[in-house]
């Protein structure tokens, strides 16, 4: 891997601090490196963020900045903010399984969470995400496999269209413990234009409580053109944003003109990245430096000066500690959208109330643990969580040495570590910093 990686950047010669975007080919060398971590070599050369072109435009599509000058043209997954006492919940149907499919489903799995899932009520309100192909089978299987422990935790759902069977597998500890992942999962083995499946499309795009978007994802820009234009008609009818994959700017252009397929949203084009990495990237750096500071020896930051921001990225050498940083920026818009903050209205946006920092704290734990479980870090067996209750010390030990996290458990299940406070308290620390980065965000960015 490390070969992999020297080789790429053969050659190539950086300043100090410089951020390397370094695209990758391969989404199993990224995510290797995402679970494994980089090598410290690499690390010793210069700052390098891998990626590639599917996990970028991942990305891009789902991903918005909370600059209130510049947002996302593609649609929310939530159409309209999801707040606690929302019926609503978001489906994302995604017709397809190739490399750009798969990016889709993961960072989907990695942002959509929001504050009406609790898990002690008797049916929690779940993302959805269900992915449709005629060859499923395998692709399905290798990705269960690749985030297994994702999927021991969740519920999924099989279904052959052809044989009409289906199959339920639930969370590994269904009976024993509270439910903690708000994200269920469903493959559906048949063609998008199967009839029967089509059926599903339409009820689904008329369910109220649902807020569906549709993504085509095909290696074929023919097969995506025809599949993106010829869903149920009520798709249409109704805006229901359909993402479609296509490989040049060229094809993409006539849907920009286009009024009967307005809702239809090229993406993937491999002559027109947006590139959103480098924003993300100092999202990312000041929620290190806050980490930093409230858990070190500096106390909760009131400000965060540029200069100790780099500092303190620059001494961060694990990439997947990085990354975990990523991954927490990327919700903060749809964080303060689900409570009622207006992206345009500075005022607003950069307030939280008591009551706001501990709904959205719950709602960030959701997301950690879906993180951790993507990554590939597992649950504590019983045996395990009855030792580190007996001796918190040993918490410490299964993270570093088995990459089994205890608190991967219910929110209301979190218990004091070694310090002596419940970890919610990191939740509401991190949850209660968003103003500060919103507010030193747009002024990097706008040169207030």
């Amino acid at each position: 891997m490390d070969v992999i990686l020297n080789k790429t950047m053969k050659d190539k010669h950086y300043s100090a601090g410089e951020t390397v975007l370094l695209e990758l080919e391969s989404p199993a060398i990224l995510w290797a490196l995402q679970t494994m971590d980089l090598p410290v070599e690499i690390y010793g050369q210069t700052d390098v963020f891998p990626y590639t072109h599917e996990d970028l435009w991942a990305k891009n599509i789902f991903v918005s900045l909370p600059d209130i000058s510049k947002n996302s043209h593609y649609p929310a997954l939530a159409h309209e903010p999801i707040s606690a006492e929302s019926k609503h919940t978001v489906h994302l149907v995604v017709c397809g399984f190739d490399k750009q499919a798969e990016a889709v489903a993961i960072h989907a799995a990695l942002v959509a969470h929001y504050p009406n899932y609790r898990s002690t009520d008797e049916k929690p309100l779940r993302t959805r995400i269900t992915i449709i192909d005629k060859d499923i089978a395998d692709r399905r299987d290798a990705f269960i496999a690749k985030y297994h422990q994702l999927f021991d935790n969740s519920f999924c759902r099989m279904v052959d269209v052809t044989k009409r069977s289906s199959y339920v597998s639930k969370p590994r500890y269904f009976s024993s413990r509270l439910d903690f992942v708000d994200v269920e999962w469903e493959f559906v083995e048949a063609s998008p234009t199967n009839p029967t499946v089509r059926e599903h499309i339409a009820s689904w795009a008329v369910n109220a409580q649902q807020q569906l978007t549709i993504v085509v994802s095909h290696d074929d820009d023919e097969r995506n053109l025809a599949e993106c234009t010829s869903l149920p008609q009520v798709v249409y009818d109704r805006d229901i944003p359909v993402f479609v994959r296509l490989s040049c700017t060229e094809t993409a252009e006539p849907f920009t003109r286009s009024k009967k397929f307005a809702s239809v949203y090229p993406f993937g084009m491999k002559d027109s990245k947006g590139n959103l990495l480098p924003q993300l990237l100092q999202l990312a750096k000041m929620l290190n430096y806050f980490y930093r500071c409230s858990y070190g020896d500096k106390g909760v930051p009131t400000e965060l000066p540029r200069k100790d921001v780099e500092e303190a990225w620059q001494a961060e050498h694990s990439f997947k500690n990085r990354l975990s940083c990523i991954y927490n920026v990327m919700t903060m818009v749809t964080k303060l959208q689900s409570i009622g903050h207006d992206t345009a209205d500075p005022n607003t946006f950069y307030a939280l109330t008591q009551e706001e920092v501990e709904m959205l704290a719950r709602v960030e734990h959701n997301r950690w643990s879906v993180e951790r479980l993507i990554a590939g870090t597992r649950t504590c067996t019983d045996s395990e969580r009855e030792e580190i209750r007996k001796d918190i010390s040993r918490k410490a030990w299964y993270k570093k040495n088995k990459d089994a996290h205890y608190d991967l458990c219910a929110y209301e299940e979190l218990q004091a570590d070694e310090t002596g406070k419940n970890v919610q308290v990191y939740d509401y620390d991190l949850t209660a910093c968003i103003p500060l980065m919103v507010k030193t965000f747009n002024e990097w960015n706008n040169g207030e």
